[in-house]
């Protein structure tokens, strides 16, 4: 009990963990060339699928690594396969339980697995990260490993062929090179199935792994020393108790505690009201029935149950079926599903964390009507969702202190309220020393663009976290690099000859880069935008539309293809992405190609009670068809909606929409820009009136290319201009579009003559400093803002001020979001003294606090930008609070107006 309460508390019942196979190396067209690393993370339900399957219930297995590797288009491996075994090692355990089913392990009358109803724990093989089979040869036997780390190995292998994936090289053990590149991931059971899996058996083999884990994530030291330190500092931390820890199973004799100290375990873990949520959680279908009874298990729901069936001896359960969890907190219903894969395989902090952050509606600014709103964030983004009722805040707050995100977070000390600060109005001051900030700590600096003078000074040269404040770093580089009116041009190109009208070869049409390809330009010529997009639409109701023909600009190219007399393609229509390799952001794909975001818009609008919802899908690409079981509910009940692909070719949109609702936008995201491209444009050049012989629907064909440097010579048959950079920007500031600021860094390798997006932040950072500013003061690892990047007041504001004496400082101004007005300020301190007057980009962070109830922690709110005070000053400024914690999810949407205030007060004060 003492390892898996402290599993609880340290990892979150929420969380999975993800076993990974990642890449050196490159890909062209099908064939991989490089090796393939299998790095497991602590996982013992991972296995074949056969295993996994009778053992735990469980879909992580190598089937499922091979088939992810499979739908992304490889089928053939020049190198090897390496199981990565690192995180933790054996040292220690007994290897073998007893062993009551010999052959087959999981007989019809065996009690191993779920259909034993885990009445006897499954016999131990050696512990490795991976977990591949539980150490065991195969699910019929109890026969172990002797090379385990190998035998995972060779079971990817095995099931990569399987899939018809050649693999030339043979199986060994490696370490993971730092920069390998993750192409697949199964993962686990969350949590708090996990714990069910080990404390209700009593299971040696999986507390000794989840005690290897502990030390792993925590300490660094994948050992039993390691795990067991973790657990005795939570316990001595948390509460109060002293006990010995050896082993995360009990099974040496220097594990010892008393009964006191188990009671006192049992009742301190009992005490917090999110048991409530979590017992909820653990009985599935069985959720009304024990709500009147949460008080007499919110602790017992991990541990084994003494009820016995009438017809025979087995305990009877009440397990949730793996991968529905569902929450259920008042009369809403929420589905949650983590991500988790990147913080379990190590990769760089730029890219690792997966947190849930909240702003308010509008996205800084509150909900229609009064109504706050709550927000879901992955990292850099800041984006909306609007509640339709006060039992939507219900449901987040069980959601949130229950423990949706991972660890304990690095709260700081407590610090002294905020005393005066030079410069800064004492209504300021009443703002930053509410209670919600009395461990927090303000970053303000504020300067005459002028003079210089600087008028406040707080903690400015501190490194804090910006948020998506970050995206001024990126766009501002490329604005210097390029220039506001720099524009890309996408050209389409032949290869072959073109005799009356046929060509004889291939139409290739090369990703430049361009963030809206002619889908977003209003007919003055200036970019289209709403103030929620539809970037963010699955996470947060509210988003809305441009009116604006995504596939304005492929309909264009295909006009010019013709024009230029092409009127049969025999060969193939390829799309050349190879301008930079495929950056991975929020596990979503940043690549040279980009049409409508590279997603498809479905608007569902409600019918009549009991009726399905209408669902309009937009654009209209082959294969790709939307089904709809979106039920029509009454008016004022909550609306919700999944999105899934259960197959290439078809979305299905699940869930309800309230009759009184406005039309619901969703997305749905493709994992391969270049295919859906070629698609789109195979059907845009038969609209136009050429006729393509290849087939529509298929992979693009990049292996069919000639180098870069001969497809650029090729013939252009038509060309696409881009917006210019100073409109890109406007998108991408006024709606913190995380993946547009990423390509901009992405365009900035390129220019430095690399296709490697990581060496786009050296070229910003060259950029920057012959610009003259000191970038010491900012550590960045990507262009969008995500958790780990560090910025100090002072080098904010000396950015804006190197922006502001620009001969084109107001059009840069413009692209920042304005308080009250637009964008992303659109819904802060709207109608107040300096609604127009304040131009800044937000940034936020946010997560759930794991230790305390009903708790909502702000590591970052920020912003950074321009004001025009009211004696008419132009000023430069920043202002951060890090580590706000609000009592109530309710009562931390003020943050963003605390922001704004603070803000209004030095804006009206000069």
């Amino acid at each position: 009990m003492y390892t898996t309460s402290t599993a609880l508390i340290r990892l979150g019942q929420g969380t999975r963990l993800s076993t990974g196979v990642l890449g050196t190396g490159r890909r062209v067209g099908t064939t991989w060339t490089g090796d393939l690393y299998l790095r497991g993370a602590g996982d013992f339900t991972f296995g074949t699928v056969a295993f996994a399957r009778k053992a735990y219930g469980s879909r992580a297995s190598v089937e499922r690594l091979a088939t992810q590797l499979r739908q992304s288009g490889i089928r053939h491996i020049r190198g090897r396969v390496l199981a990565d075994a690192s995180l933790f090692g054996d040292n220690g355990g007994s290897e073998f339980g007893l062993v009551l089913c010999r052959n087959p392990l999981f007989g019809p009358r065996c009690p191993y697995g779920p259909a034993g109803r885990f009445e006897r724990p499954i016999p131990n093989g050696p512990r490795t990260p991976i977990g591949f089979n539980r150490g065991l040869r195969s699910d019929t036997s109890a026969v172990p490993q002797k090379r385990p780390v190998r035998f995972a190995a060779r079971g990817l292998t095995r099931a990569l062929r399987q899939a018809g994936i050649r693999v030339d090289g043979s199986p060994g053990a490696a370490v993971t090179p730092p920069r390998a590149r993750l192409l697949a991931t199964a993962a686990s059971p969350r949590v708090a199935r996990l714990i069910k899996l080990i404390n209700r058996p009593s299971d040696n083999y999986g507390a000794d792994a989840m005690l290897r884990l502990l030390g792993a994530r925590v300490t660094d030291r994948g050992t039993r020393a390691g795990g067991a330190s973790v657990i005795r500092n939570t316990m001595r931390k948390a509460f109060g108790l002293t006990p010995s820890i050896r082993t995360g199973s009990g099974e040496t004799l220097q594990d010892r505690t008393s009964p006191a100290q188990i009671v006192a375990l049992l009742k301190d873990m009992a005490k917090p009201a999110c048991w409530a949520c979590v017992h909820r959680l653990t009985v599935g279908r069985r959720t009304q029935r024990h709500t009147a009874k949460v008080g007499r298990h919110r602790r017992r729901w991990t541990l084994p149950a003494q009820r016995r069936n009438p017809r025979g001896s087995r305990t009877r359960q009440h397990n949730t079926e793996p991968g529905r969890i569902l929450h259920q907190c008042g009369r809403n219903q929420v589905r949650i599903r983590r991500d988790d894969e990147r913080h379990a395989h190590g990769i760089r902090p730029a890219r690792q964390d997966r947190l849930p952050c909240l702003r308010t509606a509008g996205r800084d600014g509150r909900g229609t009507g009064g109504i706050p709103a709550m927000t879901t964030r992955n990292r850099g983004s800041d984006m909306t969702s609007r509640t339709r009722s006060s039992r939507r805040f219900a449901t987040l707050a069980c959601l949130l202190s229950c423990g949706l995100t991972a660890g304990l977070g690095g709260m700081p000390a407590a610090v002294a309220a905020t005393g005066p600060v030079p410069g800064l109005d004492n209504a300021a001051l009443a703002v930053m020393n509410q209670p919600a900030y009395e461990n927090a700590q303000w970053f303000i600096s504020v300067r005459d663009l002028d003079t210089g003078e600087q008028l406040v000074s707080l903690n400015a040269d501190k490194f804090v976290e910006p948020g998506s404040v970050v995206k001024t770093y990126s766009m501002g580089a490329g604005w210097q690099h390029f220039g506001p009116d720099h524009r890309l041009v996408t050209p389409v190109k032949r290869d072959g000859r073109l005799v009356r009208g046929r060509l004889t070869g291939d139409l290739i049409l090369v990703g430049k880069g361009d963030l809206t390809m002619g889908g977003r330009t209003k007919p003055n010529g200036q970019v289209d935008y709403t103030n929620l997009d539809h970037n963010d639409a699955n996470k947060l109701p509210g988003a809305t539309l441009t009116p604006e023909n995504p596939l304005t600009g492929l309909n264009r190219l295909a006009r010019q293809v013709k024009a230029s007399g092409v009127r049969r393609v025999s060969g193939d229509v390829v799309v050349d992405d190879r301008l930079f390799k495929t950056f991975r952001l929020e596990n979503l794909p940043v690549t040279p190609i980009v049409i409508n975001n590279n997603l498809i818009d479905l608007t569902s609008t409600p019918t009549k009670p009991g009726k399905r919802a209408s669902v309009v899908m937009r654009p209209k690409v082959r294969p790709w068809k939307v089904t709809t079981r979106v039920k029509t509910v009454a008016a004022g009940k909550p609306t919700g909606i999944a999105v899934s692909s259960p197959s290439r070719g078809r979305i299905l949109l699940t869930g309800q929409i309230a009759a009184d609702s406005d039309p619901a936008v969703n997305v749905y995201a493709f994992r391969d820009p270049a295919r859906y491209a070629r698609t789109a444009f195979i059907a845009a050049l038969r609209r136009a009136g050429v006729r393509v012989d290849a087939k529509a629907v298929a992979a693009n064909p990049v292996r069919r290319l000639a180098s870069k440097r001969a497809v650029t010579a090729f013939p252009t048959v038509a060309r696409l201009r881009s917006l210019p950079l100073a409109q890109e920007a406007t998108y991408v500031l006024k709606v913190s579009y995380n993946r547009g600021a990423q390509t901009m860094i992405c365009r900035l390798a390129v220019a430095a003559g690399s296709t490697d997006c990581d060496d786009g932040m050296a070229k910003a950072a060259r950029i920057w400093r012959q610009a003259g500013l000191d970038t010491a003061g900012a550590v960045l690892h990507d262009g969008s803002g995500l958790t780990g990047n560090l910025i100090t007041g002072d080098n904010q504001v000396d950015l804006q001020t190197i922006m502001a004496r620009r001969p084109d400082a107001a059009a840069w101004r413009s692209t920042l979001p304005i308080m009250g007005v637009d964008g992303s300020l659109a819904f802060v301190q709207p109608g107040g003294p300096a609604t127009g007057k304040i131009f800044a980009k937000t940034g936020t962070l946010g997560a759930a606090d794991l230790f305390n109830d009903n708790r909502v922690n702000f590591p970052t709110k920020a912003l950074g930008g321009y004001m025009e005070t009211k004696n008419g000053r132009r000023l430069a400024f920043t202002i951060v609070v890090s580590n706000s914690v609000f009592a109530t999810v309710e009562g931390a949407f003020a943050a963003n107006d605390d922001v704004g205030k603070v803000a209004t007060i030095i804006q009206q004060s000069y």
